[in-house]
């Protein structure tokens, strides 16, 4: 291969790109709502502690729940370039958060979510509690590992946020870890949620392919991209659907299980602001049963022909 085609397309997620470069010319066009903005006052939020990273290619920002976004006003969430210009999750919002729903014996359906803009500690709105102080388990020139211990307000589930960045790639991943303390459970449901705006720019083109959701930035020069992957662990497991329109699915968007009434798989052009939503469809957990899944947030450059 010629000098001139290795520098026409730049991957640097070696994984997490390469579906992005086989389904690009398999979008589809698809009629859009109208822009759903977060809620007023979303925007104002206490002070979100956790840990900012610096990577060679990102830096971000892991808090104390086990989702992306830290500090205050601007903060910090994920950034592809570094750099403050560059924010790339949902800019002064953090739209990054998650929602475990299940339900008991008796049938009583039972929901808690979390994302920043609800404060820290979470509110009793949340029904998830801290369970400890997360632990940084190592942060040095090439590794920062770092778990959450969350747990559901009533007691019956266990959630801990893993999460693991190598520093010399565009990416870091969370395995996300449930276990059941308690009685039976049904009708298990996590859905992570996650509002890319690529370097602030609310219009973003959104794709889905399969378990991924990607927003990019289009210039002259390249289109840098952001996606968001799921990776079932659990052989029972699965990404159940993947929705890039989540504005509907509740208030934040995160206090309904399952998708809204407008579920939006892959549509091009982009005409409004978009919120990608991964939901793992997990069933019925036994009592101490553990389930497992992955997800990678990850980021990179396409240089088009």
């Amino acid at each position: 291969m010629s000098l001139r085609k290795w520098r026409r397309v730049l991957v640097l997620s070696v994984v997490a790109l390469l579906p992005l470069l086989v389904f690009t010319g398999l979008l589809r066009s698809s009629a859009v709502p109208a822009a759903k903005q977060p809620q007023a006052g979303m925007e104002q939020y206490e002070q979100i502690p956790g840990v900012t990273v610096v990577g060679d290619y990102i830096e971000v920002g892991v808090n104390y729940m086990g989702t992306l976004g830290v500090g205050t006003g601007i903060g910090t969430g994920f950034r592809f370039p570094r750099g403050v210009a560059y924010e790339s999750l949902a800019y002064a919002f953090w739209g990054h958060g998650f929602l475990v729903a299940y339900r008991d014996t008796t049938g009583a359906d039972n929901v808690a979510y979390w994302y920043p803009n609800m404060g820290y500690p979470p509110p009793p709105a949340s029904k998830l509690v801290v369970l400890r102080t997360p632990e940084v388990v190592r942060n040095d020139a090439h590794k920062f590992v770092m778990k959450c211990f969350i747990r559901t307000a009533d007691w019956r589930l266990i959630i801990v946020r893993h999460w693991v960045f190598d520093k010399h790639q565009p990416s870091i991943a969370v395995y996300t870890t449930m276990h059941n303390l308690d009685k039976e459970l049904r009708d298990v449901v996590f859905k992570e949620l996650v509002d890319w705006d690529v370097h602030q720019q609310t219009y973003n083109k959104w794709v889905s392919y399969g378990n991924e959701a990607w927003a990019s930035l289009s210039t002259a020069d390249n289109r840098t991209t952001m996606g968001v992957i799921g990776y079932p662990i659990t052989p029972h497991v699965v990404v159940n659907d993947v929705d890039l329109y989540a504005w509907d699915d509740g208030a934040g968007p995160y206090n309904l299980r399952s998708a809204g009434t407008h579920v939006i798989k892959s549509f091009e052009p982009i005409t409004g602001d978009y919120y990608a939503g991964l939901y793992f469809e997990i069933g019925t957990m036994a009592p101490n049963a553990i389930v497992e899944f992955k997800i990678v947030f990850t980021a990179g450059i396409w240089y088009p022909e």
